[in-house]
């Protein structure tokens, strides 16, 4: 008996398009009516992706044909899920052409990753793929969330909650035309879950006789975010591509992914949580000092410790900037002799003071602009791992126990005001 929900999906961005429907001998809009409940297949599936438009007792809505068990395996799947990026289902439908064949509706989509421009995705200059764009940042860390969510469902899953929500172990389907997005208040939301029944013969562990061994929950987790990895590569396809980025899917693919260790990637980092990831650093070097007009940094125990790490090797950049001066404002050499010398500079001329350096800058002010994004990226641009140096340097010490993507600003700084307490 086809079970159904009575949610509606979010109203589209446009009105959405008709054409003849694939496998229908009358190239119409396929009717079907099941348990006193409508069901109007529109058109043909938008191009490039497994989504057909429909309506539901005339609220939009996407289907997708799938076979009967695997339409009712998917629906109680994601009836079993809750989570913001994740389809919502509202029944399944028999296809009248094909007993073997059901339709699955979910809540509308507009379209799906593969159909966005590269401009959309990504910072592009001159051709070369400088990060993501505000869209990629928001669409890669709803994709990590919602992966990290499904993972943490499976059976066998420790933090998985009461038995009977615990989801069998089915793969989601993780290329770009398989990761849809809806418009909603005109910002785009990132939705997956078009799960598949078993694992792609490549992920699947054989025996000494190459036949395929029992699919284990680790094996499913693992190609999701080897999955993600390859739909990051696809996504920029040939372009060039910053070492952040590159570092990112490398890391995806290469199969040993926590959720947590993923957010320590820098390249879901973007301009602001950077700043903030600089400015946290510096407070735990100022917390240390007992009198901030007499004590150097270099006189606290995590200055020292940073003085025993190696530089960013920024020194060619922080010659384009006023020297430092001490208390009695005389000027100081300029230098970058190790880790602690590189995290005052960012800090001092980059996040805090910006705004008054800029007018002294002696480089291209045109280049290094007046935002945070523009003088992060004047800084990538000619060191393009200084911040994933960084990041690892400072995760190694201990310092900071979750990625600054974890928190918003008022948590960022009520944890110093409880270290100052």
């Amino acid at each position: 008996m086809t079970s159904f929900r009575s949610r509606k999906g979010k109203e589209p961005a446009a009105e959405s398009s008709g054409g003849p429907v694939v496998g229908n001998p009358g190239n119409g809009p396929i009717e079907i009516v099941e348990q006193g409940c409508t069901l109007i297949i529109e058109g043909s599936s938008i191009p490039g992706t497994p989504l057909f438009r429909a309506r539901c007792e005339g609220s939009r809505c996407i289907a997708l044909r799938k076979t009967l068990n695997d339409a009712y395996n998917m629906h109680n799947t994601l009836n079993k899920c809750q989570h913001p990026n994740l389809l919502e289902s509202i029944g399944v439908w028999p296809d009248p052409s094909d007993k073997s064949k059901a339709y699955i509706v979910v809540n509308h989509l507009d379209n799906a990753l593969s159909s966005l421009e590269k401009e959309q995705l990504f910072h592009v200059e001159r051709g070369y793929l400088c990060g993501f764009s505000e869209l990629g940042f928001k669409a890669f860390r709803e994709i990590f969330s919602a992966i990290h969510y499904i993972n943490s469902c499976y059976e066998g899953r420790a933090t998985s909650s009461a038995r009977n929500n615990k989801i069998q172990l089915f793969p989601v389907m993780l290329e770009p035309n398989n990761i849809f997005f809806q418009m909603v208040n005109g910002e785009a939301r990132i939705m997956v879950g078009n799960f598949k029944m078993e694992l792609s013969d490549e992920y699947m562990r054989k025996d000494q006789r190459n036949r395929p061994l029992v699919t284990r929950r680790e094996d499913i987790e693992a190609a999701h975010w080897n999955e993600v990895g390859r739909c990051l590569k696809t996504l920029y396809g040939t372009h060039q591509v910053s070492t952040e980025l590159r570092e990112l899917a490398d890391f995806l693919i290469q199969g040993a992914v926590t959720y947590y260790d993923l957010l320590w990637q820098p390249g879901i980092w973007d301009a602001p949580t950077k700043m903030q990831f600089i400015r946290e650093i510096f407070r735990y070097l100022d917390v240390e000092r007992k009198d901030k007009d007499n004590d150097s940094f270099a006189c606290t125990p995590r200055g020292r410790m940073l003085m025993r790490k190696s530089s960013l090797v920024l020194l060619g950049i922080m010659n384009q900037f006023s020297p430092p001066v001490d208390r009695n404002d005389q000027e100081l050499k300029i230098k970058d002799d190790h880790l602690l010398d590189s995290v005052l500079f960012l800090r001092n001329k980059i996040v805090a003071h910006y705004d008054e350096e800029y007018p002294k800058f002696k480089g291209d002010k045109n280049e290094i602009g007046t935002t945070e994004e523009t003088v992060e990226w004047y800084i990538r641009k000619r060191k393009p791992e200084y911040i994933l140096k960084l990041a690892k340097t400072i995760r190694g010490l201990g310092w900071i126990s979750e990625s600054p993507v974890m928190r918003g600003a008022t948590d960022y700084m009520t944890a110093f005001s409880k270290m100052k307490i």
